[in-house]
């Protein structure tokens, strides 16, 4: 009994040790598009493409970041506002 309680401790903290995602990062150019911008309802169209190592993903279950934006008008001396997603 005592060796299945300590094979199976050994498996489950091998499985949670090697499912933590990391290097959370944005590739490339973070881009508002002008042509989508509705200055009557505030709101834009924001492009920019995450990537992070260690990611999964099967029939099931799916990885995921929280992600939040700030702003801040140019030129203006504001300071910065959440962006609403």
């Amino acid at each position: 009994m005592m060796n299945r309680l300590v094979s199976l401790l050994f498996f489950v903290f091998t499985v949670i040790g090697s499912v933590f995602a990391n290097n959370v990062r944005i590739e490339g150019e973070v881009k508002v598009l002008d042509t989508d911008i509705d200055r009557a309802t505030n709101i834009a169209t924001v492009k920019l493409q995450l990537k992070w190592n260690n990611s999964w993903r099967d029939a099931f279950n799916y990885d995921a970041v929280y992600l939040f934006l700030k702003y801040k008008v140019d030129g203006l001396d504001e300071v910065w506002h959440h962006a609403y997603l």
